[in-house]
């Protein structure tokens, strides 16, 4: 069954119903539908199996994230070491010799 989008838990959620599904904090999960009631049919991604178990969580529960999430925060650190803040410029001031006299104030 194709998904839609990728679900992180925030929360783990214990069933009330059999059509419900468990899932802990920080389960990845593939969202099949999102239901107009706030609960989303998903399907838990589970390692080496595509056959994880399916069932209904509360939508409150979840945060969408990317396919690559684990890597987007250092991702962003790495540009932002990189790359200049916008408005700065991409040169830098030429470093002063170790035996150069201070400047006169």
């Amino acid at each position: 069954m194709p998904f839609i989008d990728i679900a992180r838990a925030l929360f783990a959620y214990s069933p009330q119903s059999s059509d419900e599904l468990q899932i802990d904090e920080d389960d990845l999960l593939y969202v099949l539908e999102k239901g107009d009631d706030d609960w989303w049919k998903v399907k838990k991604k589970v390692p080496g199996d595509d056959d994880g178990p399916v069932g209904l969580v509360p939508q409150n529960y979840l945060e969408q994230v990317a396919p690559n999430t684990p890597f987007l925060p250092r991702l962003t650190l790495m540009r932002s070491l990189r790359y200049p803040p916008h408005g700065h410029s991409t040169t830098t001031p030429p470093r002063q010799r170790r035996n150069s006299p201070s400047p006169q104030t």
